[in-house]
């Protein structure tokens, strides 16, 4: 993040402007990956229309970044002229996809429009055991010709790596084949339990006795060390003050994980429901103090407020599996030297 963009954000955040925007477009997916939160999937979407008059009221609200997100967007009927209208209204656009569906007609239309950014998955560097995990064969081709693609049309992509049990001996190969695909390639370290609050994708994360028997193996990576060096600011987190989250139902949300909607945006024009009393509450309790800011293992955390409230009963109860992965990266981090 650049000093320019890093002041627009914090000065979002200082005036609780909605800067950043997540709109999830439909719950369908094609994929079925083993520790995804998502579900039940079904065929409902937000419609081009409803979504044209929640882009005007965003627009005049102040946000400047909408991220785009499913289910898989590609599934969505309506998707390019959806980022058409939001191009045409000046935002910024990202989105998360596994591009499995996304073919170069697609990709040179994106490119066309101007979206910045894409964000998408690899699980593995090996094609068959990717494949598996996400439970679609040819899925690790589809993805790598799109990221091939956009790199062609000068789409910049960023390839999210989530560290597993069974792929942490993989890590130095994937990011040798996103440096190859023109991919920037970050890590994602931790697992939430599934929107039915099923902890079973806590099961695929890796463990201590892992790290360390593989330590020469992701050790001169970018993974995990990063964590002993990263400069932490005294907010948690942006959302109800510069970030929200927008469901495919068009409820709009804190963020993905809070407990609690503020209202529908196809009832309630979205400066009344920004101001509400759950919006008011969220931007309270995040604003602390929590024992999340305060504790010692913060710097190898990634804190969720949302999380400890939907799983523990308040922001001040830490989600103790969370807490479990962040101590024990701390411990493989001190063993490594990093």
């Amino acid at each position: 993040m650049n000093t320019i963009f890093k002041k627009m954000v914090q000065k979002a955040q200082n005036r609780c402007l909605p800067f950043k925007i997540t709109v999830e477009l439909n719950r369908s997916c094609n994929l079925r990956c083993r520790h995804c939160y998502h579900g039940p999937f079904d065929q409902h979407f937000l419609p081009r229309e409803k979504l044209q008059n929640i882009f005007a009221a965003l627009a005049e609200a102040g946000t400047l970044e909408l991220t785009f997100t499913g289910g898989e967007i590609f599934t969505h009927p309506e998707l390019i002229d959806i980022i058409t209208d939001a191009r045409k209204a000046y935002f910024d656009v990202t989105f998360i996809s596994n591009l499995t569906l996304a073919g170069e007609e697609e990709i040179a239309r994106l490119a066309a429009l101007g979206v910045r950014l894409v964000r998408t998955s690899l699980y593995f560097a090996t094609p068959q055991k990717h494949d598996t995990f996400v439970g679609e064969p040819g899925a690790f081709a589809a993805t790598v010709n799109a990221l091939k693609l956009l790199k062609k049309y000068g789409i910049k992509s960023k390839v999210q790596v989530m560290l597993l049990e069974e792929n942490i001996a993989e890590l130095a190969a994937l990011e040798e084949l996103c440096q190859k695909l023109g991919a920037t390639c970050a890590g994602v370290y931790f697992m939430d339990p599934t929107n039915q609050l099923s902890e079973a994708p806590l099961a695929e994360v890796p463990t201590l006795k892992t790290l360390n028997s593989t330590r020469k193996l992701w050790q001169n990576s970018s993974f995990i060390g990063w964590m002993n060096t990263r400069s932490l600011g005294p907010d948690l987190c942006g959302a109800a003050t510069m970030s929200a989250f927008i469901d495919a139902d068009g409820l709009l949300w804190p963020c993905i994980n809070w407990p609690k909607a503020a209202g529908s945006l196809l009832e309630t024009p979205f400066k009344e429901l920004w101001n509400s009393p759950v919006m008011q509450e969220a931007r309270r309790l995040i604003k602390g103090p929590t024992p999340c800011h305060s504790c010692e293992k913060r710097r190898f955390c990634l804190p969720c407020l949302g999380l400890n409230y939907k799983m523990g009963g308040g922001v001040n109860h830490p989600y103790p599996p969370r807490c479990r992965q962040a101590a024990i990266y701390q411990a493989a981090i001190a063993a490594s030297g990093a």
